[in-house]
Formats: structure tokens, C-alpha cells, sequence
């Protein structure tokens, strides 16, 4: 399983770095652009999180993933997916008020009720709580 993550995430790190290179300047292109971006990032941080679960000794891939996860974010503020990945990433880190935040925030930016999202939520604020 962790060489088809590595497999993905290097697919993925490829793609960003195309996307970004694109040189179009059209609001209708830059807007494409970045939300394809935004998808590589977000999925690049999901390879790079099994990555780190299938290999725990690598802190460095559970920071960047974290640091993907923020990219997918500053490209599309509003995508619900990008701030559930990142809340993931501080899940699993142990920051569980960022992770409930971020948490919240998807929940927040869901058009319909999202189950996934929701048990995040409910179980990052027991977390916090102690319970």
C-alpha cells in the first residue's frame, strides 16, 4: 500500500507543479487553475497521511501534509474537503483543538450534512473535553 501512496503522491506533486506553470491570464483560466491546484494539494496531503500512518517514523511526511492541506486551503478558503484534511493532519498530530477548528469550519462550508464530517467534529470535541 505505501508505494501507490508514494506512487500519488509524487502524480499529484507533478500535476500542482504543472497547474502552477500554466502562464494562461484569464480570470476563467486562473480561477480553473487554482481549483485544480487546490484538488492536487488536497489530494497530495491524503497520500502524504497514509504515508505517515504506514510509516509513523517520518514526522516529516504528517508536516507536509499538513502543509498541503493549508495550500489546498489558501487556494479555495471555501472548500469544505481542504479544512477536513487539514483538521486530519492535526488529528493525527495530537493538536486537537486546531484539528476540531478545522473540523468545525468543514462543517461549516457543507452545502448538505455530512456524516464523516460531523463524527470529526463530535469526536475532536469530546477529545478536548477529556471525555
Amino acid at each position: 500500500a505505501a508505494g501507490q501512496y508514494k506512487e500519488a503522491a509524487l502524480a499529484y506533486m507533478t500535476a500542482a507543479g504543472r497547474f502552477g506553470r500554466s502562464g494562461e491570464d484569464n480570470r476563467e483560466t486562473d480561477h480553473r487553475v487554482r481549483e485544480l491546484t487546490a484538488q492536487c494539494y488536497c489530494n497530495l496531503a491524503m497520500a502524504r497521511l497514509k504515508l505517515f500512518q504506514d510509516t509513523p517514523g517520518e514526522p516529516a511526511l504528517l508536516e507536509e501534509a499538513l502543509q498541503n492541506a493549508t495550500g489546498a486551503i489558501l487556494l479555495m478558503p471555501k472548500w469544505e474537503k481542504a479544512h477536513f484534511r487539514r483538521g486530519m493532519c492535526h488529528e493525527r498530530a495530537g493538536e486537537t483543538q486546531l484539528a476540531h477548528t478545522d473540523f468545525v469550519r468543514a462543517e461549516q462550508l457543507c452545502v448538505k450534512a455530512n456524516a464523516e464530517i460531523s463524527c470529526a467534529v463530535n469526536r475532536t470535541r469530546s477529545a478536548r473535553r477529556g471525555t
